[in-house]
C-alpha cells in the first residue's frame, strides 16, 4: 500500500503510548524490540483485551507480527495463526530459549511460538525464517 501511494519505505510508527499501556495494565512482561537494524519498520501497533500486537515490514519487505498475552486461551492460536494452526514437533533455539514452530495455519505464514504458565509470545507472517528468528531474537 505504501509504494501504491508513492512511498519507498514503509511508515514507521510511534509505539511508545501502546507499550506504556500494556506495561501499566500488568498483564505479562512486555517485551520490546530491542536492536533491530533501521531497515526494520513498526507499522501497526494496539493493545486490546490484554494482548499486544505489533506489525513489522522486514528489510527484506516480509510482513510480520508479534502478538504479545498471557497464558494460552483456548482460542489463541486459531484467532492468531489460523484455523488448523497445531504445534509441529520441530522447535528453533533463540537466544538459548526454545521456541516451537507451528504449522496448519494461514496459507504463506510461518511462525514461532514461545508459551509458558505467564505469558505467550507469538511471531507470524509471511516472511523468511530469517527474518522470523531475528525478530523473536530481538524481543528484550
Amino acid at each position: 500500500l505504501y509504494r501504491f501511494l508513492g512511498h519507498e519505505t514503509p511508515p514507521t510508527i510511534d509505539t511508545a503510548d501502546t507499550y506504556e499501556t500494556a506495561r501499566a495494565a500488568h498483564d505479562f512482561d512486555v517485551l520490546i524490540p530491542t536492536g533491530l537494524s533501521a531497515k526494520w519498520h513498526v507499522t501497526t501497533a494496539s493493545y486490546q483485551d490484554k494482548t499486544l500486537r505489533l506489525g513489522f515490514v522486514s528489510p527484506s519487505n516480509g510482513q510480520l507480527r508479534v502478538v504479545e498475552t498471557g497464558p494460552v486461551t483456548p482460542s489463541l492460536y486459531a484467532d492468531e495463526l489460523g484455523a488448523g494452526a497445531h504445534p509441529s514437533g520441530a522447535t528453533v533455539a533463540v537466544n538459548g530459549v526454545t521456541w516451537q514452530r507451528f504449522a496448519g495455519g494461514r496459507a504463506e505464514e510461518a511462525s514461532l511460538v514461545l508459551a509458558n504458565p505467564k505469558r505467550t509470545v507469538i511471531v507470524v507472517g509471511r516472511s523468511s525464517d530469517a527474518d522470523l528468528q531475528t525478530l523473536a531474537s530481538s524481543l528484550k
